[in-house]
C-alpha cells in the first residue's frame, strides 16, 4: 500500500468541516431519542453483571459463563455506569466516535461517508442497542485509519485490533483475519521481520486473553441448546443468508415484531435461499473493481464469520450479521486508500456505483423504520413492569420474574433485587446460562409460595409465557397485562399470588 499515507492525508484535508459537524449535530440529535428505547435481556444482562460487581476481578470471576469477551462489561464497571440512562448515553457515544472516524478520516465522496454513517447497523443497531459491537466498530475502524496513514505502526494497529477482539467473538474473527493481512503486506514490503515479532506477540496475547474468558464452561447451558440443528440443512440454509440479511435487511413494519425481521425474506426457505443469493453476489460485484487481494480479503473475512457464526450453536440474530458489513467496509476503505488500486471507469464503474447507491438506499430505509419503529412502538416491555410496580408500591423481593431470561431487564429499572425461581434466590441479573435453563411450573410455584411464606406478605409473578390458572393451594389475579412489545420473549403479564 505505497503511498497511502498521502492518499489519507489528502482526503483528510478535502473533508468539508461542516459535513462533520452537520453529522455530528444528526447524532447528537439521535442520542436524544435513545432514551425511547427500552433496554432488553441482553443490554441489561451485561449492565447489571458490571454494576453489581465489587470489582474488576469480581467482575471477570462473574463473567465465566457469559461466552463473551470481557472489555464491554469492563468498561460498564470502569466508568461506573449505574443508571440506563447512562448506559444508552455511553452505546451512542461510542457509535458518535465511530461516526466521526468515517466522516474525518475514510477515502470516499461526502455522500458515500454520510451514506454509510446513516446505515443501519452504524445508525441503530449498534447505537440505540447498548451492547459490545460499538466498540468492535470502533477499534476495527481505528486500526484501519492508522494502518492507511502509515502501514508499518503496526504495534498500534496490533493494539486496537487485539482491543477490537475483546468486545466480541466475531469481531475476534474480522481482527484476526485483518492482522494476519497487515502482517503480510508488511513483510511484502521489506519490513524488517524483527519489527513484527512485537505486533504479532500484543495482538496475540490480547487475541488469547479474549478466547480464554469466552470458552463456554462445562455446565453452560450452549452444550444443549439446539444442538442438533448445527449440522443440519436448516442450518445451513440459515448460514447462507447471512450476507442477505446484512446487506439488504428491511424490517418488516408492518408487525409488531419488527426488529430482527426481514420483510425481503420469503417464509419459505427454498425460496428465501434463492433471494440469499443476491447477498454473496453484490459485494464481490462491487469490490472487483478494485485490486484483487482486497476481494480476496473480503472473500476469507466473509467465509470466515459465516463460519463462526453458523457453526456457534445459537440462534443467527442480525446484530451478529453486522460483521459482514464491517468487513465490506473495511475492504472498501482499504481499496480506495491504496493509490495503486485502479477504480475502472465507463458503464461499468457506473453500474458498480448504482449498484452501491441501491445498497445505501436499503439500509438507510431500514435504519428509519427501525427509528421510526422505536419511536411509536415499544421495544420491550420490562419498563413497563418495572413503572407498574415501583407505582403501585410493590416491593422488589415480592416480585418474581418467570422465566429468568424475562428478569434482568425488569431489574435494571427496578434497581433492585428480585426473586428468581430458576435459581430460587434473588439477584438483579440471573444465571441463566447454566444448564437449568428452565423448570417446571410446579416447581416454580413452589418456591414462589414458600418465599410468600418465608416474608408473610404478599408475592407477585410477572410471567412472559402462559400459565395454567387453575391451582389447588392458591389463586392468581390478574393485574395488568403487557403486549406488542418487539422483544417477543418480553410480553409481560403480573399476577397477584394468594394462598387459598
Amino acid at each position: 500500500m505505497s503511498n497511502s499515507r498521502n492518499q489519507a492525508l489528502k482526503v483528510f484535508r478535502k473533508t468539508n468541516p461542516l459535513l462533520a459537524v452537520a453529522v455530528g449535530i444528526a447524532l447528537s440529535l439521535i442520542l436524544m431519542c435513545i432514551g425511547d428505547h427500552e433496554i432488553w435481556l441482553d443490554e441489561a444482562h451485561h449492565f447489571l453483571l458490571a454494576k453489581n460487581a465489587t470489582s474488576v476481578s469480581d467482575l471477570i470471576s462473574a463473567m465465566k459463563y457469559e461466552g463473551h469477551p470481557p472489555l464491554w462489561n469492563v468498561v460498564i464497571k470502569l466508568l461506573q455506569i449505574e443508571t440506563v440512562g447512562q448506559l444508552q448515553v455511553l452505546s451512542g457515544l461510542i457509535m458518535l466516535v465511530a461516526a466521526l472516524v468515517i466522516v474525518l478520516f475514510a477515502p470516499f465522496s461526502s455522500i458515500t461517508r454520510i451514506a454509510w454513517v446513516c446505515s443501519y447497523f452504524f445508525l441503530f443497531e449498534y447505537a440505540f442497542i447498548a451492547r459490545n459491537y460499538g466498540l468492535s466498530v470502533l477499534f476495527i475502524l481505528s486500526a484501519v485509519v492508522i494502518y492507511t496513514y502509515n502501514n508499518r505502526a503496526l504495534i498500534p494497529v496490533a493494539l486496537l485490533l487485539g482491543l477490537a477482539s475483546l468486545t466480541h467473538v466475531y469481531a475476534g474473527v474480522l481482527s484476526f483475519v485483518l492482522m494476519v493481512f497487515f502482517i503480510w503486506e508488511a513483510s511484502r514490503h521489506s519490513v524488517h521481520r524483527v519489527s513484527l515479532i512485537i505486533p504479532v506477540i500484543l495482538f496475540t496475547l490480547l487475541l488469547a486473553i479474549g478466547i480464554y474468558c469466552s470458552r463456554p464452561q462445562t455446565d453452560h447451558f450452549v452444550f444443549e441448546y439446539h444442538s442438533a440443528e448445527v449440522h443440519s440443512l436448516r442450518r445451513l440454509g440459515s448460514m447462507f443468508l447471512i450476507p442477505f440479511k446484512a446487506f439488504f435487511h428491511v424490517p418488516q413494519f408492518t408487525s409488531t415484531q419488527w426488529w430482527n425481521s426481514n420483510l425481503l425474506l420469503p417464509d419459505w426457505k427454498p425460496a428465501a435461499v434463492m433471494v440469499g443469493t443476491l447477498g454473496w453476489l453484490f459485494p464481490f460485484f462491487y469490490l472487483f473493481g478494485g485490486k484483487r487481494k482486497y476481494v480476496i480479503l473480503f472473500a476469507i473475512m466473509l467465509f470466515a464469520l459465516v463460519v463462526a457464526i453458523g457453526l456457534t450453536p445459537m440462534p443467527i440474530s442480525l446484530r451478529h450479521c453486522g460483521f459482514v458489513i464491517v468487513a465490506f467496509l473495511v475492504c472498501m476503505w482499504l481499496s480506495r486508500a491504496d493509490s495503486q488500486s485502479r477504480i475502472e471507469s465507463g458503464k461499468w464503474n457506473t453500474i458498480r456505483n448504482v449498484a452501491l447507491n441501491l445498497f445505501f438506499v436499503v439500509q438507510i430505509g431500514a435504519a428509519g423504520i427501525a427509528i421510526y419503529r422505536e419511536r411509536n412502538t415499544t421495544f420491550s416491555h420490562a419498563k413497563s413492569v418495572a413503572d407498574y410496580i415501583i407505582q403501585k408500591g410493590i416491593s422488589a423481593n415480592q416480585l418474581c420474574v418467570y422465566p429468568q431470561y424475562a428478569g434482568p431487564a425488569v431489574a435494571a429499572y427496578i434497581g433492585a433485587p428480585i426473586f428468581y425461581a430458576e435459581r430460587n434466590t434473588y439477584g438483579t441479573f440471573a444465571s441463566w446460562m447454566l444448564n437449568e435453563f428452565y423448570i417446571d411450573e410446579e416447581t416454580m410455584w413452589e418456591r414462589c409460595l414458600q418465599q410468600q411464606k418465608n416474608m408473610n406478605r404478599p408475592m407477585f409473578i410477572a410471567t412472559a409465557v402462559p400459565l395454567s390458572l387453575e391451582h389447588e393451594k392458591f389463586e392468581l389475579f390478574e393485574l395488568i397485562r403487557f403486549s406488542g412489545a418487539a422483544v417477543q420473549a418480553e410480553n409481560y403479564v403480573v399476577y397477584e399470588i394468594k394462598p387459598k
